[in-house]
């Protein structure tokens, strides 16, 4: 490698902009490791759904967990260099399971109604999800 490309390499290192889904899609099935990853993300993502609608204090809790690197819930298929080294490194997959489960535990810590689900069967829906870690988060609003 070129000394000016490995400069170029190391100023983009820490930068998402790997889209996975776009470049290859098939990766997520060839390679396991990014595929636990993919799951990992999208827990995250339907996890911030959820925090950011109806848990202010915790979703800013959890976005200081994953300062800077918020694109890790806002959009599941984007990657830095670092991160997909890290996917390598069997490093990322536990990162994402610590902050799924910080965020999870402290739900359950102010586990109260939320103020947006005014329906209690949805309130009861969403206390089922923060028992069973393999379901996906319940909408507030089932047509949003």
């Amino acid at each position: 490698v070129s000394k000016q490309a490995k400069e170029f390499l190391e100023f983009v290192y820490e930068e998402p902009l790997l889209d996975v889904q776009r470049l290859n899609p098939f990766l997520y099935q060839h390679c396991e490791p990014l595929g636990v990853v993919l799951r990992l993300r999208q827990r995250l993502q339907s996890l911030r759904a959820y925090l950011f609608s109806c848990r202010a204090a915790v979703a800013e809790d959890l976005r200081r967990r994953i300062f800077p690197r918020e694109y890790l819930l806002q959009h599941i298929h984007l990657y830095s260099i670092a991160d997909l080294q890290q996917v390598i490194d069997g490093k990322l997959a536990p990162f994402l399971t610590k902050v799924i489960k910080f965020a999870r535990e402290r739900n359950q810590e102010k586990a109260q109604p939320c103020p947006r689900c005014v329906r209690r069967e949805m309130h009861k829906r969403h206390s089922a999800f923060w028992l069973n870690e393999d379901d996906d988060i319940p909408d507030c609003y089932p047509n949003s």
